[in-house]
């Protein structure tokens, strides 16, 4: 498929090799001329420095020289196994391979033919850059269009075929003009190579046309003015002959010079016996003079010889004769008609019914037309004697000019009234000012905007209340949540210090029993110990208790054998008696000593046991304590977690709190925001309508016509009496170009009031002033200033994309290198000078620009798929709108500025919201890559589109389904719409400008 961004890269490797076949035969291959727009057209996008796939870079010499990971692409020793020659000759591994990303195209035999004896010849790169490059002239057989735009005054479309641009007649389609740069070869040219973008500014003073790596813009020169100098001065009527070769006037004398336009002198005076005051010469051979004794006299214009004369009565305003001469009519200044046939006195009761005549003139000799101070145009059959038709144009009727079938009325508010004579109806009225006309256009679509922009603001004042009063209950439940959440922290923190102070308690409980268990047990082992001593003192006197006992039980029984014998030994008994005492002593002191020992092991044992019972007591409390502490502390941590949180949530809440007062503020600021915004609206719409209407009454109380002349059947020149000469499209009554002020001082009024004295193709004559002009028409379009240049880098590439701002002063540019970058550019229109350049707003080439209606935003479309809303004062990207899977190829704003159209290379066209840069709509997928789109209709509720293969569509946009449809059958590049709405133009490939009926598609001839 053809690429709209990659066609002019084809013609430029056609012209290539067009070129190719006849140096290849006299001359050697030149990379630069033959091989590098093959390289650039097929292979660069995925070749290149920066991005060398393969490790393979084709761009110079550099890079063909070191080959890729492949390895070296020439072998000069064997031309014909080279690298280069395989990858594009081998159908296996054919490059580019045929399903490519980047529209490169499989090379053709003559290309391939090229690099084959290009490395045969030594594979030379003679690098050149643009400005050294051999631009070959492009053929002008070769018309294939790539943009056209329409004029702002739905007069001319400018059209550019190849490297020419040609200023065509919307009306007629004829070719009514060129924009030529003299600088260039061969002449008519306007650029080197093909012409990519054309825009005219909004007043239809500049046309901006985009080539390679320049931007021409051009200017409506002003219509040049050729002073003519008689040989006598002017003081009175000029009226020029019926073959146009020679005109009269009356010198200062009241003689009637002839002067002959060719050689411009004197060739005849006629000189009456009183000054004249009038003159006619609407017989070739005959001129009319009316002289200040109110005679009408008859001169040959030959010799100046008198042939006849008849008196008048009353003061003359005008003279008008029929083209034969045989019919004559005198306007006197009381508003009567006198008729003459054969220049003899004719009554006709219906002229003479007529007292209010301000002007006249004849059809034929028996058809006249009078225009009267009523504002009424009567049609009167003199063979009849009865007016046939009456015309109303509602203001008084100073000149009149009639050409069968129409009937031109100029009146005393300026107006010129154009009548049907065979329907009686009115074909239009021309009476608006060029630059106020458009003006008042610009105006009307300010005030569009502003008012939509307004409506759309007052819309928007019950959801603005709305969302404050949101705001507000919002800010009360958050505050609500705020104040919950700060007293359940609260709580929380009390919660935490109670279980604290429980754990804090606790633990020095815990901390007592364990000081009274460690304290205590070495009293439990100090018993221990006193416990055993009296045990081993118990087992110690148990044992030594026996012998005493055994000692007593001895000394007993020898009581009880000294008793027996108590005589024989009374003193052993008394000894025994003694010892026994002491015996029974020494046990009783034993006993008693045991005990004591007994009750101490007693007393020992009981304190023990409730020791180890108050130990055993508090080693359980020590382990109660331990859980207890176990749990406070969970708890404690339960509470930090809880508090933790509750602060957390705090801070949410405060967050979302300030977050709501600030949301809160904000809704509350917008209003008085808001009311502003109404207010400045509304001042700007009553500004705009106080503009408009002071235009409209401007052109109300318009001076009064003096002469119209035809121009053509499509046009016609009006001059009035402040000397304005203006020029309007006769059937829809618009002016075609700026008015020409020729200065005229009505307080003087040395020589009359001004007046067209003739008209042909290239000029008019006026008088004005007591001076002859010769003016040019129609203006000149001339080359005004060129941005960048071959041998400039101010733009990189080749220039796709152009718009004027609405106010017409500065002109943004879209260029790029193809897969490198997308630059933007603004430039002052007058100085030419750079105001802004953004060189990588896109990642490729700039294929669409378009301002917003109101000037503040500038869109781009490019290949890199993505559109870009650029605030260009602060060089800003506002936002990004992504959705195209493929080139964005066209961009348009509706009228209101709230809605973009996009038209791509993937067969969709999408609508955008710029407020929320979300896209509203997709309308696809069409039949091939939408070249254009355009809003249509009066309430821009319609988009245009045409796609590559031709065909043209219109779509409802609140639905996207299509309404109607047409197609041409041929390649289609560009569009555009009049500026009256009436009228799609596009064009292609063969160059033809189609134009196309918007209400039903149909061709128009």
């Amino acid at each position: 498929m053809i690429r709209y961004a990659s066609f002019v890269g084809c013609l430029i490797v056609a012209a290539a090799l067009a070129n190719a076949d006849q140096s290849t035969q006299t001359t050697a291959v030149s990379y630069s001329r033959h091989i590098a727009p093959i390289l650039r057209q097929n292979c660069l996008a995925c070749h290149r420095d920066g991005q060398a796939e393969g490790g393979l870079s084709l761009e110079g010499a550099v890079g063909i020289g070191q080959g890729g990971d492949s390895g070296e692409l020439i072998d000069l020793k064997q031309p014909s196994e080279s690298l280069l020659l395989d990858r594009i000759t081998n159908t296996d591994e054919i490059m580019p391979p045929d399903d490519n990303s980047v529209g490169a195209k499989r090379l053709s035999a003559e290309e391939v033919d090229l690099i084959r004896h290009w490395i045969e010849a030594g594979a030379k790169v003679d690098e050149k850059g643009a400005d050294a490059m051999d631009w070959e002239p492009i053929a002008e057989s070769i018309r294939t269009s790539l943009a056209l735009a329409a004029s702002p005054d739905a007069q001319f479309i400018a059209v550019g075929r190849a490297n020419r641009v040609e200023l065509i007649d919307q009306h007629s389609g004829m070719i009514t003009g060129t924009l030529a740069d003299q600088s260039l070869s061969p002449a008519g040219v306007a650029d080197v190579d093909f012409i990519g973008a054309i825009v005219i500014s909004p007043l239809g003073e500049h046309i901006a046309t985009g080539g390679y790596k320049s931007v021409r813009i051009w200017r409506r020169e002003k219509r040049e003015m050729t002073p003519l100098d008689p040989s006598m001065p002017i003081a009175g009527q000029v009226v020029c002959a019926p073959d146009q070769q020679q005109v009269a006037f009356i010198d200062p004398v009241g003689d009637v010079q002839i002067w002959s336009r060719s050689n411009r002198q004197t060739v005849k005076v006629i000189s009456p016996v009183q000054p004249a005051k009038l003159i006619d010469w609407s017989v070739q051979h005959e001129i009319a003079v009316i002289d200040h004794t109110k005679t009408l006299r008859f001169f040959q214009a030959d010799d100046a010889a008198e042939i006849g004369s008849i008196s008048l009565s009353g003061n003359v305003a005008m003279l008008e004769r029929s083209v034969d001469g045989s019919s004559t009519v005198v306007v006197h200044t009381d508003g009567t008609l006198r008729l003459l046939r054969q220049k003899q006195p004719l009554k006709k009761s219906s002229a003479a019914a007529i007292k209010d005549a301000t002007t006249a003139i004849y059809l034929n000799p028996t058809t006249l037309f009078v225009g009267t101070q009523a504002g009424t145009v009567h049609q009167i059959d003199l063979e009849a004697d009865q007016v046939t038709q009456t015309f109303a144009v509602e203001s008084l009727v100073t000149t009149l000019t009639v050409n069968d079938p129409y009937l031109f009325a100029g009146t005393d508010k300026g107006t010129v009234i154009t009548l049907n004579l065979r329907d009686g109806t009115q074909v239009s009225v021309a009476k608006d000012d060029w630059q106020d006309r458009l003006y008042a256009q610009r105006l009307g679509r300010s005030l569009t905007q502003t008012e939509g922009h307004a409506k759309r603001l007052e819309g928007q004042t019950p959801t603005l209340q709305a969302n404050l009063d949101r705001e507000k209950k919002s800010l009360d439940e958050v505050t609500k949540a705020f104040s919950e959440a700060e007293e359940k922290l609260k709580q929380e923190v009390q919660k935490r210090i109670e279980v604290d102070q429980q754990l804090s308690a606790v633990s020095s409980e815990k901390k007592a029993t364990e000081q009274f268990l460690t304290t205590s047990q070495a009293d439990v082992e100090a018993y221990k110990r006193s416990i055993a001593g009296l045990d081993m003192q118990l087992a110690s006197d148990t044992k030594a208790l026996a012998p005493l006992k055994a000692t007593a039980d001895q000394a007993n029984q020898a009581v009880s054998a000294a008793e027996a014998q108590v005589a024989l030994a009374m003193k052993q008994l008394e000894q025994a008696k003694q010892q026994a005492a002491q015996a029974m002593q020494s046990l009783e002191k034993a006993k008693l000593n045991l005990k004591s020992k007994q009750q101490q092991q007693q007393e020992a044992t009981t304190k023990l046991a409730a020791l180890e019972k108050q130990r055993d007591e508090s080693t359980k409390r020590a382990a109660e304590q331990k859980q207890k502490i176990v749990q406070l502390e969970k708890s404690l941590q339960e509470r930090d977690k809880a508090v933790a949180g509750n602060k957390e949530n705090l801070a949410n809440r405060k967050q979302a709190l300030e977050s709501v007062k600030e949301a809160h503020q904000l809704a509350a600021d917008r209003i008085p925001q808001h009311q502003r915004q109404v207010l400045v609206r509304s001042l700007q719409i009553e500004q705009l309508k106080r503009q408009i209407e002071a235009l409209q009454t401007s052109g109300q109380s318009g001076h009064p016509v003096t002469s119209i002349a035809l121009l053509d059947s499509n046009r016609m020149s009006v001059l009035d009496a402040e000397g304005t000469l203006r020029d309007y499209d006769i059937l829809s009554g618009q002016p075609t170009g700026p008015a020409l002020k020729l200065r005229h001082d009505m307080s003087t009024n040395v020589a009359g009031k001004p007046a067209i004295v003739s008209s042909s193709n290239d000029s008019i004559w006026v008088t004005a002033n007591a001076s002859l002009l010769s003016i040019d028409h129609p203006a000149a379009w001339r080359l005004h200033k060129m941005i960048g240049g071959l041998r400039s880098d101010v733009i990189p590439d080749r220039v796709t994309a152009l718009a004027f701002s609405p106010d017409g002063e500065s002109l943004a540019i879209g260029s790029g290198v193809p897969s490198r970058s997308g630059m933007v550019a603004i430039a002052d229109v007058d100085t030419g000078s750079m105001m802004r350049r953004l060189p990588d707003v896109h990642s490729d080439a700039v294929l669409a620009l378009a301002y917003s209606p109101a000037g503040d935003i500038l869109a781009s479309g490019s290949a890199d798929k993505s559109i870009r809303l650029i605030d260009y004062r602060q060089s800003n990207i506002i936002k990004s709108l992504d959705g195209h899977t493929h080139h964005v190829l066209s961009l348009d704003w509706r009228q209101d500025g709230q809605t973009l159209a996009s038209g791509g290379a993937d067969k969709n066209i999408k609508l955008w919201d710029v407020q929320s840069g979300q896209q509203q709509r997709s309308i696809g997928v069409l039949s091939d890559e939408v070249s254009a789109v355009r809003f249509v209709g009066a309430d821009q509720a319609k988009l245009a589109s045409v796609t590559l293969d031709g065909q043209l569509r219109v779509h409802q946009t609140s639905n996207g389904t299509q309404i109607k449809a047409a197609g041409s059958g041929e390649l289609t590049y560009t569009m555009d719409v009049s500026a009256d709405g009436e009228t799609i133009l596009t064009c292609g490939q063969s160059g033809t400008l189609r134009r196309w009926n918007t209400e039903d598609l149909s061709p128009r001839n």
